[in-house]
């Protein structure tokens, strides 16, 4: 696989691979097409068996790069899912660990707090290069042993300790899924179809009899569209490479909303009126309602 096409923006990889397709379809039409007149000469009905030919081929490999796209889109799809619901555990353990009576939960949320900063700076950069990250196994390996140090003493803490544990659970798991993904693509084995079937696609277009210029626009337009498709299975290939990836953005809220020191400190409570040690009437005017008169003998 070459992986220096995720070094590049997305737009460059569709136009990289569309000069590619299009520019071979062109110079074999002018250098080649020739040749394979001569080869296969101007028997009537020669249009017709490459058209059959290519109709057959092109539904087969329409089919093949169909399902790989599906293939690839739901991996991807799955991909972005589980960093969501790690993102998900990662902001309830730290609400849980909130929790712990001190010093403990102070030390808990500090190491979740760090790991999720390691997490957005280091781990995601060297993911994106194709790199698992080894650095994180030492960081959950301490929180688990700081986390199982702590002895419940109460119901509630039970509670709490046995939820806290649950979570760190589907945490680790969740991780391990993520770097499983991050060296996992498409088998080489279907890449070499891919790229076979590309070469076959072409090598019919440049057998039709027909006039030069419209066989060059035709054939531009065919190559242009199965680059594109081509481009884009690659670009979703592996989910956390490239410019089209899996990004630490949701961790990145997580950590801005919930884990930030700023982010905890509650505003204090608004400061009460001054006094000034005088009653309101003293304060305020007195009001002389009117007294009414009645009549006498009333």
């Amino acid at each position: 696989m070459l992986f220096w096409i995720y070094d590049i923006s997305t737009a460059s990889l569709v136009g990289l691979f569309a000069a590619v397709f299009v520019g071979i379809t062109w110079l074999g039409l002018l250098f080649i097409r020739p040749l394979l007149r001569i080869f296969l000469g101007s028997r009537p009905g020669i249009n017709e068996l490459v058209g059959y030919i290519l109709g057959s081929h092109g539904v087969f490999y329409g089919i093949l790069l169909g399902l790989l796209s599906v293939a690839a889109y739901d991996r991807y799809s799955k991909v972005e899912n589980n960093t969501e619901e790690e993102s998900v555990v990662l902001a309830s353990m730290y609400r849980l660990v909130s929790a712990y009576p001190d010093p403990i939960g102070t030390q808990l949320q500090t190491s979740i707090r760090d790991y999720t900063r390691w997490l957005i700076d280091e781990a995601w950069p060297e993911q994106r290069k194709g790199i698992i990250p080894k650095a994180g196994t030492a960081k959950t390996s301490e929180f688990q042993k700081l986390l199982y140090s702590f002895e419940p003493e109460t119901p509630r803490e039970e509670i709490l300790h046995g939820e806290a544990i649950s979570q760190f659970i589907k945490l680790v798991e969740l991780r391990r899924t993520r770097l499983l993904s991050v060296s996992k693509g498409i088998p080489p084995i279907l890449w070499y179809v891919v790229i076979l079937g590309a070469v076959l696609n072409i090598l019919l277009v440049w057998s039709f009899d027909m006039r030069i210029m419209g066989q060059i626009i035709l054939g531009g337009m065919l190559s242009f569209f199965v680059s594109t498709v081509i481009a884009m299975i690659a670009a979703m290939d592996y989910p956390f490479r490239g410019q089209f990836s899996v990004t630490p953005e949701v961790f990145e809220q997580v950590y801005q909303s919930i884990m930030k020191p700023d982010a905890n400190k509650t505003p204090g409570p608004s400061t009460p009126p001054q006094q000034t040690g005088k009653e309101p009437s003293e304060t305020q005017p007195a009001v002389t309602l009117p007294v009414p008169v009645f009549p006498a003998g009333s």
